[in-house]
């Protein structure tokens, strides 16, 4: 499939599934997957590299998009006009380095605390490009391009930031959202926290690594308290081999009403875990296997 006409798919409710896109489409046609006035289902959206040009209203009212994607070395120069209108659900995106333009409304998300944007030449924007958007919403650009955004209109209006510790960035999940903060940049190194409860019952996997500003930044720590109070994770908690340490309260509460469920911690083959903070699983209720590389507890009830 090289061509998807325009309202392909418009309000086709039915879509709620992951959205992965043909490898040669060339362009996102008007109004393609998204709607007039009803909300599409669909959670994520993974866009190709060859993809140029994304069109009107194309994921308009995508209010459960959580998730766009694009291919590593995208082609795309151009949003268009409400592309991303509406997509309330939709915690950060990252706009390619060929991008020059993105229309009016173009990114119009409440929610979108994160944009990762690669372009060098700060793009062209229509009239309230970024409406909507929380005002502490954080944009992150190339470092030789950090002061023509910031003298550059609308992007000036928030946060404009560039790689450097410090520096958080979300990442939605299976009904939840994960924080993901730099801590070091050579090597690239990060610690994760949860940004936001999942909005029902999950079991909870950690990523051994995340993309942060073109980069792989692995996880290797778990800050204190990431996890406290998430009551609604359950079953089995995966921890990868990238993690070294685990702070105080990590994954504990303040008492059982707020007691997460988890029933067992896998730690990945070769577990670099040297470290497990203060109370980090305190009052839970589960099996616990630990490799020979833990070094030091510093608490365990």
């Amino acid at each position: 499939v090289t061509y998807i006409g325009e309202n392909a798919f418009c309000e086709c409710v039915g879509l709620d599934g992951i959205l992965t896109l043909p490898e040669n489409l060339d362009t996102i046609h008007a109004y393609t997957f998204g709607s007039y006035d009803i909300y599409m289902n669909f959670p994520i959206v993974e866009i190709p590299e060859t993809v140029k040009y994304i069109g009107k209203c194309a994921f308009q009212n995508c209010s459960k998009l959580t998730s766009a994607t694009f291919g590593e070395n995208s082609q795309l120069t151009y949003i268009g006009d409400y592309a991303f209108t509406n997509c309330n659900s939709l915690p950060s995106i990252e706009i390619p380095s060929g991008v020059t333009y993105i229309g009016q409304y173009g990114l119009n998300c409440s929610k979108l605390g994160n944009i990762m944007c690669y372009a060098e030449n700060v793009p062209e924007t229509g009239n309230y490009a970024f409406n909507s958007c929380p005002s502490n919403m954080v944009i992150f650009v190339p470092k030789e391009s950090v002061d023509a955004y910031r003298e550059s209109a609308p992007w000036k209006n928030y946060n404009i930031v560039t790689e450097k510790v410090g520096l958080i960035v979300y990442y939605s999940y299976d009904g939840y959202q994960l924080g993901f903060k730099i801590t070091d940049t050579d090597p690239c190194e990060c610690e994760v926290f949860c940004k936001s409860s999942p909005q029902y019952i999950s079991a909870l996997t950690i990523p051994s690594s995340v993309r942060i500003a073109g980069k792989d930044y692995s996880v290797t720590s778990i800050g204190d308290e990431a996890f406290y109070n998430c009551k609604k994770f359950t079953g089995d908690l995966f921890i990868p081999n990238s993690v070294v340490s685990i702070g105080n309260y990590a994954f504990s509460c303040k008492d059982y009403t707020y007691k997460p469920q988890f029933t067992s911690v896998t730690f990945g083959e070769n577990s670099q875990l040297t470290s497990i903070g203060e109370r980090a699983f305190y009052l839970l209720d589960l099996t616990l296997t630990l490799n020979n590389h833990l070094a030091i507890i510093l608490y365990f009830p």
